[in-house]
């Protein structure tokens, strides 16, 4: 046999094979790019913690209210490779910005303004509105002691209001808002002694609700500014000894964002997944456990237009919301 013939052959054969083996080995890692990663099999929901230590009962607490509901979902989505909800505890609405950025954040929830910002600087998307507590809606109302002088928003120049933390909506941003929209120079200070120039509405916050209330029992700050259920909660039977001056417009009681990127069809199946909650047993338990929650319900007409006025007011105090 002609030897240039064989070698031609044994070469032919040679190439073939190699051929063979790198379109299998394509096909191998196809196949394994195919196949979900161990992230993309669990979805993840957070809200802002604080710097609240881990583990500890707020941590307890919160991961139980939001574990139960992220175990729910996904034991809904078997069929897109999910096979496991996890609760995150983030520290701030920053580090939630970062986490949906990156992917590695499917679901975050919070009060309205800074769920509104998250969503737009992270190309996010506000998914539905939670009934907490059975809330639709909520808004702020300004107050002051009966016995003050103050009638007016305009009486508040040169005095000095107490909030309650700085990362509520409606026991800070939504106030606040409202004020800056109306031509009001707000000014953060250290505390309740500080002085207040007369063109000016002074602020310091107290760090807790609980706080805030007994600074107004006592006298310490001028006003105040609190929603209605937790108003009625903290002045309790001394509610008579307080009156309103002043209500915001009311906004979404809590926001669902979710994550940009993620499939359409996912998307879809976990936001009807969210409406139809309250309409069987087992879903009424998850949203009971989920601090009395009543329903999750879609925005109308759309998004845009119903966090037209929360857009408004929220890019009044937005540098402070993503800076806390």
């Amino acid at each position: 046999m002609n030897t240039k013939y064989v070698t031609g052959l044994i070469l032919v054969a040679i190439g073939g094979a190699t051929v063979w083996f790198y379109l299998n080995d394509l096909q191998f890692q196809s196949a394994e790019k195919q196949q979900p990663s161990e992230d993309d099999q669990i979805l993840t929901i957070a809200e802002p913690f604080g710097k609240n230590p881990m583990f500890g009962p707020l941590y307890e607490s919160a991961d139980k209210e939001y574990g139960t509901l992220i175990r729910f979902l996904a034991s809904k989505l078997e069929s897109y490779g999910i096979k496991e909800g996890k609760f995150i505890a983030v520290e701030n609405s920053y580090e939630a910005s970062l986490l949906l950025r990156q992917g590695k954040l499917d679901i975050y929830v919070d009060s309205p303004f800074p769920a509104y910002i998250v969503a737009k600087l992270t190309g996010a998307e506000p998914l539905v509105n939670r009934w907490k507590r059975g809330q639709e809606k909520y808004h702020s109302n300004i107050f002051v002691k009966k016995s003050s002088a103050i009638k007016t928003l305009d009486d508040l120049k040169g005095k000095m209001m107490v909030f309650d933390k700085p990362d509520s909506t409606s026991a800070y941003f939504l106030p606040k808002a409202e004020l800056i929209k109306r031509g009001y120079k707000m000014t953060q200070k250290s505390g309740p002694r500080d002085s207040t120039s007369l063109d000016e509405i002074g602020y310091y916050f107290a760090g807790s609700d609980v706080k805030a209330m007994e600074d107004m029992q006592n006298g310490v700050a001028a006003a105040s500014a609190q929603n209605d259920a937790d108003f009625k909660t903290l002045a309790g039977d001394q509610a008579g000894d307080y009156r309103f001056i002043f209500s915001t417009v009311d906004v979404f009681r809590h926001v669902l964002v979710l994550r940009p990127g993620i499939d359409p069809k996912l998307k879809e199946t976990i936001k009807q997944i969210l409406l139809d909650m309250d309409k069987d047993p087992e879903g009424q338990k998850v949203l009971n456990d989920h601090k009395k929650t009543k329903k999750f319900e879609e925005f109308k007409p759309s998004v845009a237009e119903a966090f037209r006025g929360i857009a408004e007011l929220s890019s009044l105090v937005e540098k402070e919301i993503i800076g806390q």
